[in-house]
């Protein structure tokens, strides 16, 4: 007996459900097999299928052990009549064509019991493995590594999915390069059940190599200089569905159009060439944000923004920030041209001014830079030179200090979800100086590290680590503004001290800020309800003249809420070893990395 599979074999079963007063559960087992095998034919059981209990359907198996399902007593006698076949079919895409099963049904005082004890027989094994590929894609090598990735070899036992699973990806891979004709000229499966083997033989036909023609913008927002640098390919490439499907994510992520529409003209193609016509219409120029939020740190704040996308057609965008709360305020401006290919890349130039209540005094500061933005080897870098003006008042006296400062930094965010991670990390590297040489009334050189990590405990929990370290080289450290200088304490650092409370003093016991930083964070929550949880953690930092010095030490417990804009943490710490340090309450709002 031989059996020829030309199309393939779906596996697929239809679920519906009956209502009916009167049924009886039943005890289904079934011994013999397990796995994905076992899952199958739970899947084909007219036994699932027809059961009043939904959840049955779901084939969730415990081990070997399968749910409960409740029937009345005639279809308990159809079902179970109609189970062998069923199981025998179920099995055949595994390989297993010489099934026998015994079966037996019984009445008990619960209900029904019913038994399956399966034999599998020997499996079928493939035999002759007949692959060949035709027209312009024969020697293509990425439908040469698809074929490795799904192999089917010589020997191995039969399965269904790894024959059609390597008959989708060669045609897959087909169109992908660019081979939209491609089609199979023979798709066969012989097996021969009664001999146990099975013969492949599939002969794919790649058709021409289609490329990208001509390239039409319909649009009125930009130049058309400006928008191909989001192009991910150039006329002449070979057609790529992958690469129209980039660059519809790049043109949306520029933040200039409201709606895109990419069409493929693949009945005009002329040569093999299929024209594209990129139809975009332009966002609307300006937009506005408020927002308002609440952290120990700050006190109340609120923020507004505004953003004018199109400045004009060469895609310069003019972005105005201005931030209040209760120890301090900043208005900034930064006018971004766009360069490079990336959506983000771009100059921008900045002009701001801030007050901020910096530990025991105040500071006023005013800034000029200009900086390049743009990815770099994963990263995303910023090269800046910033002139900034600060003054501040520190023992009764009045500093006024200049300085031209350049620098670099070096940032990137991994996250399963930006708002709720399970699992990420990101990470932020800074170096920056000034020089009396070069516009400055000081010299230094500053750098710092800061990186935060999560991992997910369990289904619940996660495991949350956060630290930082910087370093100041300076002959006149005196001569800092307190810009540059390093604090540490409050909400986002060390808790169950107060903002910035951890820094050495002054004769006069002011906090005047150190040259060496140092802060580490354990954390871990879990979601008890829904959305509420419960946190616990110890934070540890050092702000001092020397490094990992005077480190203080905190431990405590927090409330936690996952709420859409981030998680709301309540959080009480208790400084460890400080004299007259009474427990602090801390409210925090955002983002976990």
């Amino acid at each position: 007996m031989r059996i020829v599979i030309k199309n393939g074999l779906a596996i697929s079963f239809s679920m519906f459900f009956v209502f009916q007063t009167r049924a009886d559960p039943v005890e289904v087992k079934i011994s013999g097999v397990d796995g994905a095998v076992l899952n199958n034919i739970v899947a084909y059981m007219t036994f699932f299928q027809k059961s009043q209990k939904k959840s049955s359907l779901l084939a969730v198996l415990d081990g070997n052990k399968l749910p409960t399902v409740d029937l009345p007593e005639s279809e308990i006698r159809r079902a179970n009549k109609l189970a062998p076949r069923e199981i025998e079919r179920a099995m055949q895409p595994f390989g297993y064509y010489s099934v026998s099963v015994t079966h037996s049904l019984t009445q008990t005082k619960k209900g029904w019991q019913v038994e399956y004890q399966i034999q599998s027989g020997e499996f079928v094994r493939l035999r002759n493995v007949e692959i060949d590929v035709s027209g312009s894609g024969v020697n293509d090598g990425s439908i040469d590594q698809a074929r490795k990735r799904y192999p089917l070899i010589s020997g191995d036992q039969l399965s269904h999915v790894a024959y059609e699973k390597t008959k989708t990806a060669l045609l897959e891979a087909a169109f992908q390069a660019g081979y939209l004709d491609a089609r199979y000229l023979v798709q066969e499966l012989r097996i021969e059940p009664d001999s146990h083997v099975a013969d492949v033989k599939l002969s794919l036909d790649t058709g021409p190599l289609f490329y990208f023609g001509d390239i039409l913008f319909e649009q009125n927002a930009l130049e058309s200089t400006i928008i191909r640098r989001f192009l991910p390919f150039k006329e002449g490439d070979p057609f790529d569905a992958d690469q129209l499907a980039t660059l519809q994510l790049r043109l949306e992520d520029t933040e200039y159009f409201d709606e895109i529409e990419i069409n493929a003209q693949r009945d005009n193609a002329i040569n093999s060439r299929i024209p594209i016509t990129i139809k975009a219409s332009a966002a609307k120029p300006h937009s506005y944000t408020i927002g308002a939020g609440y952290g120990t740190d700050t006190g109340p704040r609120v923020n507004a923004g505004l953003i004018n996308r199109l400045v004009n057609q060469k895609g310069h965008q003019l972005r105005g920030d201005l931030r209040v709360s209760a120890v301090g305020a900043s208005i900034q401006t930064q006018y971004q041209i766009p360069i490079n290919e990336g959506t983000k890349d771009h100059i921008a130039i900045t002009a701001a001014a801030s007050t901020e209540e910096v530990a025991d005094t105040e500071t006023d500061t005013l800034l000029l830079g200009i900086g390049r933005f743009e990815s770099w080897r994963g990263f995303q870098r910023q090269l800046y030179v910033n002139y900034e003006s600060e003054k501040f008042e520190l023992a009764g006296e009045n500093e006024s200090i200049e300085l031209l400062i350049p620098g670099m930094s070096l940032s990137k965010k991994v996250s399963d979800n930006f708002v709720y991670p399970r699992r990420g990390y990101s990470i932020e590297l800074d170096i920056h100086g000034a020089s009396e040489s070069l516009l400055s009334d000081t010299s230094f050189i500053q750098g710092t590290v800061s990186f935060a990590a999560i991992r997910s405990l369990g289904n619940q929990g996660r495991l949350l680590l956060r630290g930082e370290v910087g370093a100041t080289e300076s002959n006149n450290f005196d001569g800092l503004p307190f810009s540059q200088r390093f604090f540490t304490g409050g909400d986002r650092s060390v808790r169950g001290f107060e903002y910035q409370e951890i820094s050495p003093e002054n004769e006069s016991g002011e906090k005047i800020g150190s040259r060496y930083l140092s802060s580490l964070s354990v954390e871990a929550d879990y979601l008890f309800y829904d959305n509420f949880g419960a946190a616990t953690f110890i934070d540890a930092g050092s702000a001092d003249d020397d490094a990992f010095s005077e480190i203080k030490v905190s431990a405590g417990i927090g409330f936690r809420y996952r709420s859409p804009i981030g998680m709301i943490r309540l959080d009480l710490a208790q400084a460890i070893n400080e004299e007259d340090q009474s427990p602090r309450l801390h409210v925090s709002i955002g983002a976990d990395l």
